[in-house]
C-alpha cells in the first residue's frame, strides 16, 4: 500500500471516530436531558400533590371560597404536569396510569367535599365538624400520597435509567477510546518507524553505491514508494555492471544519480512532511483527549448532582413515612388472592404482627374476616370503589372503622389487586352519641327557659298590674294623710320597679329565644337611626353624638339597634354634671375577617376593678337616686355580642371617660 494511501486512511478513520463519538455523546446528552426533565416533572407531581394536601386542609379549616380556588388553580397546574409524564417502559406506564386514576379520584373527592361542605350547615365549635374534616382530609391525604409514592417510584425509575445510560455512554467512550490508541500507536509503529526505517536503509545503501561498490542490492522490499526506490536502485546499479565504463555511459550514470538523489531527496521531503501532518494529528488527538477528561469531569459532577437528588428522594420517603405513621390512618395493598402485599396499621394489636403475605382469616375473628372478605371481593368484581362502615373486634375491644377499599389496575389492564384505608372512628361516634345527649339536655333547658318567660310574662306581671291599678284606685277614691300617701307611691313605685325588672328579664332571655335570622345591615344606617331615637335625651343634655363611617356585616337588625342604643345611651346618661356630653362611634377592621366597634365618651368613667361586675344583670355601681335604670343594660349587650360570635370590653378611668368596644365578624356561621 502506498505511503499516501495509508496516510488518507489514517486520516480517514481517525475523522470517522470523531464523528461517531461526537454523534454518540450527543445522542446520548439528548436522552440524559430527556430523562433529566421527566424526572423533574416527576418530582414536580409528586411536590403538586403535597402542595393540593395542604391546599385542601386549609379549605378544610376555613371552608372559604378563595382556599377552593387556590386549590383549583394548582390542580390545574398539577394535571398539566402529570400530561408532560412520557413513559419509556411498561413499568413507568403502569406508574403514570396509577397518577391519572389518583388525579380524578383526587378531583371527584375534592368536588364532593366542596359539595358537602358548601351545602350542610356546620359549626366550627362542634366535633361533627372536626370529624367531618378529619374523614374528608384522610381521604383525599391518602389519594395524595398515592400520588407521591407513584411520582416517587416514577422519578427513581428515571434516576436509574439515567444512570445505566451513562455508566454504558462511559465504558463505551472508554472502549473506543482505548481501541483509537491502540490503532493509533500500531500505525505508528508500522508506518511512521517502518517508513523512517526504510528511508534510513535507502540512504546507507546509496551512500555505499555511490563509493563504487556497484554489487550492493539494497534489502528493501517495500510495495510503496519507498520500495519503488530502492528496486530502480538495484536496476541501476545492475545496468552499471553491464554497460561499459564510457564516458557517457559514466556521464549518464552521473545524470542518474543526480536525479535518484533528487528523487530521494523528494521523497525524504514527502516523507518528512508526512511525519509533520503526523505529528499535528497527534497534537489534534491529544487535544480530544483532553477534551474527553473534561467531559468525564462534567459527568462525575452530574453523577454527584444524581446521589443528592437521590438523597433528597430518601428524605422525601422518610417525610412520608412520618407523615402516615402521624396520621393514625391504616393503609394496605393485598393482591388478588387478598393477601396482604404492604401495610401500616397503628393500632396496639397489630404493633408486633408482620401482616405481609397474610389474610384477614389469619388475624381477624371469622365474623368480621368474613365482612371484610366480602367486601373486597365486592371491589375485585366489580371494580369500583367502596366506602362504609365496619366495627372489628380485636380481643376485648371493638372500634368502629370508615373503611374506603379501591381497586388497582395493571394500568389500562385488569385488576390486580386493591388498596385501601381505615380511619378508626371510635371516639367520633362516642362524640356523636354525647352531641345528641347534650342536644336534647339543650332543647330541655330551652323549653323550660321558654316556660319561664311565659311565666314572668303572664303569671308574674299579672299580681303586679293589679297592684298598681289597686293602688291608683285607692289614691283617687281614698282620703290618705301625707304618711299614707307616701306608703302609697313607694309601693307603686316598687311594683313599677318590678315590672321592669321583669320586662328587663323578659328581654335578657328574648336574645336567644326570639333570635332572628342574620341579614346584611348597614350599621351607619342603624346608627344615624339611633342617634334619632335618643334625639331628645342629647339635647335634654346639650350633647353630641360623632359617628365615623361603619361597615357592612351579617348580623340581627333588631339587636344591633339594641346594642348601640344601650352603649351610646348610657354613655349620654353617665355624664359628668358640668360638661355636655361628646360620643364618638367609630370601627376599625382586625384580621380575619372581624372589625372593632367602639363607642366612646367623656363621661364619669369607673374603676376598671368593677370592668367584670357591669356586665353582671342588674349590676350597679351608682345609687338609683344618681342614675336611672335597672342595670340590665350591658348584660343585654354582652348577651347580643356572644350571640353573633363577638365580645365586649371596656377601657375606662374615674373623670376621664370610658371607651366599650364590640369585636363583631364581618360574616356569621349559620348553625
Amino acid at each position: 500500500m502506498k505511503i499516501r494511501t495509508q496516510f488518507l486512511t489514517t486520516m480517514i478513520l481517525f475523522g470517522l471516530v470523531l464523528i461517531f463519538m461526537a454523534t454518540s455523546l450527543v445522542v446520548t446528552n439528548l436522552q440524559v436531558n430527556r430523562l433529566y426533565r421527566q424526572e423533574k416533572i416527576a418530582h414536580a407531581v409528586g411536590q403538586g400533590a403535597s402542595d393540593l394536601s395542604y391546599l385542601a386542609n386549609d379549605y378544610l379549616l376555613h371552608g372559604e371560597s378563595q382556599q377552593r380556588t387556590r386549590w383549583e388553580r394548582r390542580f390545574a397546574s398539577f394535571s398539566e404536569q402529570v400530561g408532560l409524564l412520557k413513559p419509556t417502559n411498561p413499568v413507568q406506564q403502569t406508574l403514570i396510569n396509577n397518577i391519572h386514576a389518583n388525579q380524578a379520584r383526587l378531583q371527584a373527592t375534592f368536588a364532593s367535599t366542596v359539595s358537602t361542605v358548601e351545602n350542610t350547615t356546620l359549626t366550627p365549635d362542634t366535633a361533627i365538624e372536626l370529624a367531618f374534616i378529619r374523614i374528608s382530609w384522610s381521604r383525599m391525604e391518602v389519594i395524595n400520597q398515592g400520588i407521591v409514592f407513584d411520582a416517587a417510584q416514577l422519578t427513581q425509575q428515571f434516576t436509574d435509567q439515567m444512570d445505566q445510560l451513562r455508566q454504558m455512554y462511559a465504558f463505551f467512550m472508554f472502549v473506543l477510546i482505548a481501541t483509537f490508541a491502540t490503532y493509533f500507536i500500531a500505525i505508528y509503529s508500522l508506518v511512521y518507524r517502518h517508513t523512517l526505517k526504510s528511508i534510513t536503509s535507502l540512504q546507507e545503501g546509496t551512500k555505499i553505491i555511490g563509493s563504487g561498490n556497484l554489487d550492493f542490492a539494497i534489502p528493501i522490499h517495500r510495495a510503496d514508494e519507498i520500495g519503488s526506490l530502492a528496486q530502480d536502485f538495484n536496476r541501476m546499479t545492475a545496468n552499471l555492471i553491464e554497460v561499459t565504463a564510457s564516458k557517457t555511459d559514466l556521464e549518464q550514470e552521473i545524470a542518474e544519480r543526480q536525479r535518484i538523489e533528487q528523487e530521494r531527496e523528494r521523497l525524504f521531503a514527502q516523507v518528512q512532511a508526512q511525519a509533520g501532518e503526523l505529528q499535528i494529528a497527534n497534537e489534534e488527538l491529544q487535544n480530544q483527549s483532553e477534551e474527553l477528561e473534561v467531559q468525564a469531569e462534567e459527568l462525575r459532577s452530574q453523577n454527584d448532582e444524581l446521589l443528592e437528588i437521590q438523597q433528597q428522594l430518601h428524605e422525601s420517603d422518610l417525610r412520608f413515612r412520618i407523615a402516615l405513621i402521624q396520621s393514625g390512618v391504616t393503609v394496605f395493598n393485598q393482591d388478588r388472592e387478598l393477601r396482604y402485599t404492604w401495610d401500616y396499621n397503628p393500632h396496639p394489636y397489630f404493633a408486633a404482627v408482620d401482616r405481609v403475605g397474610k389474610t384477614d382469616a389469619d388475624l381477624y375473628t371469622a365474623k368480621d374476616a368474613a365482612r371484610l372478605s366480602a367486601i373486597k371481593r365486592q371491589v375485585l368484581d366489580t371494580g369500583v370503589e367502596v366506602r362504609q362502615e365496619i366495627s372489628l373486634t380485636f380481643g376485648h375491644e371493638t372500634n368502629c372503622y370508615d373503611l374506603v377499599i379501591t381497586p388497582v389496575r395493571a394500568g389500562r389492564g385488569p385488576i390486580i389487586g386493591l388498596i385501601g384505608s381505615a380511619l378508626d372512628i371510635t371516639e367520633r361516634k362516642k362524640a356523636e352519641v354525647a352531641i345528641q345527649d347534650y342536644t336534647a339536655r339543650l332543647r330541655q333547658r330551652n323549653q323550660e327557659l321558654q316556660e319561664f318567660a311565659f311565666v314572668a310574662s303572664h303569671d308574674l306581671q299579672e299580681p303586679l298590674r293589679k297592684i298598681i291599678s289597686f293602688s291608683q284606685l285607692i289614691g283617687k277614691h281614698s282620703t290618705l294623710d301625707e304618711i299614707e300617701k307616701d306608703y302609697l307611691s313607694r309601693m307603686q313605685d316598687a311594683a313599677r320597679r318590678m315590672q321592669g325588672m321583669i320586662n328587663d328579664l323578659l328581654e335578657l332571655s328574648r336574645i336567644t329565644t326570639h333570635k332572628k335570622p342574620y341579614e346584611r345591615v348597614d350599621l351607619n344606617h342603624i346608627a344615624n337611626n339611633v342617634v334619632d331615637d335618643l334625639g331628645e335625651r342629647i339635647r335634654q343634655f346639650q350633647g353630641q353624638v360623632i359617628l365615623g363611617p361603619l361597615p357592612i356585616l351579617e348580623a340581627d337588625p333588631i339587636q344591633t339597634h339594641r346594642l348601640l342604643q344601650n352603649l351610646v345611651g348610657n354613655a349620654l346618661k353617665f355624664h359628668r354634671p358640668d360638661t355636655p356630653p361628646i360620643v364618638k362611634v367609630s370601627c376599625q377592621d382586625l384580621p380575619p375577617g372581624k372589625c372593632v366597634i367602639s363607642v366612646q365618651d367623656n363621661g364619669i368613667g369607673f374603676d376598671m376593678g368593677h370592668v367584670d361586675q357591669i356586665f353582671l344583670p342588674f349590676k350597679r355601681l351608682h345609687g338609683r337616686n344618681e342614675y336611672e335604670g335597672s342595670g340590665i343594660g350591658l348584660a343585654v349587650c354582652k348577651k347580643i355580642a356572644e350571640r353573633h360570635g363577638g365580645q365586649i370590653t371596656a377601657q375606662s378611668a374615674p373623670g376621664e371617660g370610658s371607651t366599650f368596644s364590640v369585636t363583631l365578624p364581618f360574616n356569621q356561621i349559620v348553625g
